[in-house]
């Protein structure tokens, strides 16, 4: 206390410094009132979405992948969409743009020229022209900061309590125009991966195979046990594209590696030139001589993968 004591300013000091203060901290308070009255000008009217309630038609504009292209002329086709009018009682009328590459953005840019915009559209909006900002201030798509404030509290709180995500997601000029995929949780890491029979799996009394001889185990029974009980062994074990490297990580995986470039501890490293990648090699070969990956591997694509999987 001592210290303390000899450390006090004498008191105009103080009064002065007390003074200094008032003002600073009124003009914060103006300049706060001042941020706060242009939002919500330029705010619109948020409402409760119990009271909104589902549209009874909207219309929906984004590009039809050609993974579903392949079956399906609009996504009104597909049982997915058509379960979910049911669920919501609301009529939703896809409109997808016609070819690829340079010839949707054309049609994305006519579009939002013309103004007349539908209900959603799906785009990645990182790429359209001078940015989302600008499309922001045109009226093309809206800012979401408010929005998530008010009707998005677990997100609003993710955002406050990781402000690098939150920079990360939003703009120079302070817009999140998007709700951010967050791959937060270790379940969300991986995105690709085998797709295996359940139904085979349930009539050889399989456990679903997680290392590589277990692997192998329930792909020879696959081959020699008839899961599609029809007396012949015409089942096909794997079908698998090797020469994508987003497929066969699957199996690399397993022997510590990556197929691409990975970090490890520090050091950037290729997998396919790793000692390990060769082990992998074997282990393809072996299953591919003892027929338990198809034959034809080397010739997929994608409509090749797709008639396999189908038939």
């Amino acid at each position: 206390m001592s210290e303390m004591k000899n450390q006090l300013k004498p008191l105009p000091f103080l009064v002065l410094l007390l003074i200094f203060v008032l003002l600073v901290a009124g003009c914060s308070n103006k300049e706060a009132a001042k941020e706060t009255s242009e939002q919500e000008q330029g705010q619109e009217e948020l409402k409760d979405p119990e009271e909104v309630g589902y549209p009874d038609e909207i219309t929906y504009w984004g590009e039809l992948i050609p993974n579903v292209a392949a079956t399906s002329k609009s996504l009104n086709e597909v049982a997915a969409y058509q379960q979910l009018e049911k669920i919501t009682g609301t009529k939703v009328e896809f409109k997808h743009p016609s070819g690829e590459g340079d010839d949707i953005t054309e049609q994305f840019n006519l579009m939002t020229a013309s103004g007349n915009l539908p209900d959603v559209i799906e785009y990645d909006w990182r790429n359209v022209p001078k940015g989302p900002d600008n499309a922001i201030e045109a009226g093309t798509i809206i800012r979401l900061n408010e929005l998530i404030e008010n009707y998005a509290p677990n997100l609003n709180r993710y955002l406050i309590d990781n402000p690098e995500i939150k920079k990360m997601v939003t703009t120079d000029s302070g817009n999140i125009y998007t709700f951010p995929f967050i791959r937060g949780d270790e379940s969300l890491m991986v995105f690709l991966g085998m797709i295996i029979r359940q139904d085979w799996l349930d009539k050889l009394n399989l456990d679903s195979p997680f290392t590589i001889d277990e692997w192998e185990e329930v792909l020879t029974a696959f081959k020699t046990e008839d899961p599609n009980g029809n007396g012949e062994m015409d089942e096909i074990p794997l079908v698998v594209q090797l020469g994508d490297m987003k497929y066969i990580g699957a199996f690399v995986g397993a022997y510590g590696i990556h197929a691409q470039f990975y970090n490890d501890n520090g050091t950037v490293k290729y997998g396919s030139i790793q000692p390990e990648f060769k082990d992998f090699l074997e282990t393809m070969n072996s299953w591919y001589n003892k027929g338990l990956l198809d034959a034809d591997f080397a010739a997929y694509d994608s409509k090749l993968m797709d008639a396999k999987v189908t038939k």
